[in-house]
C-alpha cells in the first residue's frame, strides 16, 4: 500500500518541523553540529542533517526518517526536562536483564519475539523502557496503552494498537478495520522494530490477538510492559483468552518478573546521596530493602532519600536518627503504619 498526497505532505511537514526544533535547540545549548551529530547517529550523516534543516526533503526517505527524528526530539525533551528522581541506571539488575531479552530476541530468526516486563507500580518498568528506547533509537516504537483503547462493552483494544503503531511509524491510519491491519503489518515490515507498549494490561483480548497476527506475520518484536494481572489474563482458561495462547507458548522469548533488587537500592544511596557518611550507607539500605517492596517499590526509596538529601543540604547531623525519621515521614506520607 502506498501513502495518499495528503500522507506524503503531512510527514514532510513533521519531519522538516523535527529538523528545526533539534536545531534550534542544538544552538542554543552551543552543541557543535559534528558533535550532535556523531552523538545522535539517527539524525544521519551531515549532508542529510543538513538538508533536513533547510527544510529539503527530496531524495529522501521520510518513512524511514520521521520515526529516528521522532525519538530524537523524545529524547531531548525527556534528557532536558529530567530531574534526579527520573535519571535512568544501566547496570540496575533488570535494566541489564531486559536489555539481553531484547538483544537476544532482536537477533533472533525464530518466532519467539515476544516479551513481557510485569511489575506493580514503582519496580521500573518505564525506566527499562527509556533506556532501551535511548539506546536503540529507530530500532524501538513505543506507545502507551490506556483505558480509552476499549470501548464500553471493554472490546475494541486491537484498533487503537494498530492505529498507535501507523501513527508511530510515521503514517496515517486508514479508517477501514481491514485495510488498517494490512497497513499496519506493511509499516512493520518496512524495518524491523520492537514495538514496546506500556501499560499493556489495557488491553483486551481482540489486542492480544491482533499483536499474536502481527507478530505472525512481521519480522519484529513485540515487549509488553504491564502488571502482573495481564499475565493472569493471558494464562487463564476464559474462552476469551484461548486464542493468545500462542503468545505465553512458543511465541514468548521471556518474561521478568519486576521487584526491588537490594543491589539497586545501594546504588540509589550512593549515587543519589553521596554526602551520606559511608558507615550509614548501610542503615539506610536495609531500611529502604525493609519497606520499599510493600510501600512503593524505588519510588519510596527515591522520596525517602530525597527527605535525607533535604535534610543535610539544611545542615542536619547525619545519624541513624535521622534516617528513621525520614523514613517515618515517608511512611505516614502515604498513610501507613509508621515504624
Amino acid at each position: 500500500m502506498t501513502q495518499t498526497p495528503t500522507d506524503n505532505n503531512q510527514t514532510d511537514r513533521e519531519l522538516r518541523s523535527l529538523a528545526t526544533l533539534i536545531e534550534d535547540w542544538r544552538e542554543l545549548e552551543g552543541i557543535s553540529k559534528a558533535d550532535l551529530i556523531r552523538r545522535v547517529p539517527d539524525l544521519g550523516s551531515d549532508k542529510t542533517y543538513s538538508k533536513l534543516v533547510n527544510g529539503d526533503t527530496s531524495e529522501l526517505d521520510v518513512a524511514e526518517w520521521l520515526p529516528r527524528y521522532r525519538n530524537t526530539w523524545d529524547t531531548i525533551n525527556g534528557t532536558a526536562s529530567a530531574s534526579p528522581d527520573e535519571e535512568l541506571y544501566e547496570d540496575f539488575h533488570y535494566v541489564k536483564r531486559a536489555r539481553k531479552l531484547f538483544v537476544d530476541t532482536a537477533g533472533t530468526r525464530t518466532n519467539a519475539r515476544f516479551g513481557l516486563i510485569l511489575g506493580a507500580s514503582g519496580t521500573g518498568k518505564t525506566s527499562i523502557r527509556r533506556v532501551l528506547e535511548s539506546k536503540y533509537g529507530a530500532r524501538v516504537i513505543c506507545l502507551e496503552a490506556c483505558e480509552a483503547w476499549k470501548g464500553k462493552n471493554g472490546r475494541g483494544s486491537h484498533l487503537a494498537l494498530m492505529r498507535g503503531i501507523v501513527r508511530a511509524c510515521g503514517r496515517k491510519p486508514f479508517p477501514r478495520r481491514e485495510a488498517l491491519q494490512d497497513q499496519c503489518i506493511e509499516c512493520l515490515d518496512l524495518a524491523r522494530v520492537a514495538v514496546m507498549l506500556d501499560e499493556a494490561y489495557h488491553l483486551c483480548p481482540q489486542g492480544l490477538d491482533t499483536t499474536k497476527t502481527l507478530l505472525n506475520n512481521t519480522r519484529g518484536e513485540f515487549f509488553f510492559y504491564s502488571l502482573a494481572a495481564l499475565w493472569d489474563d493471558m494464562t487463564s482458561e476464559r474462552d476469551a483468552y484461548r486464542a493468545v495462547k500462542q503468545l505465553t507458548g512458543n511465541r514468548m522469548a521471556g518474561v521478568l518478573r519486576l521487584k526491588v533488587h537490594q543491589a539497586d537500592l545501594a546504588l540509589l544511596v550512593t549515587r543519589r546521596l553521596p554526602e551520606l557518611p559511608e558507615q550509614l550507607q548501610p542503615v539506610l539500605i536495609a531500611d529502604l530493602a525493609e519497606h520499599a517492596s510493600r510501600h512503593g517499590n524505588y519510588a519510596f526509596a527515591r522520596e525517602v532519600i530525597a527527605r535525607v538529601r533535604a535534610k543535610l543540604t539544611k545542615g542536619a547531623k547525619p545519624s541513624t536518627e535521622l534516617i528513621r525519621a525520614e523514613v517515618r515521614a515517608e511512611l505516614n506520607n502515604r498513610g501507613m503504619t509508621t515504624i
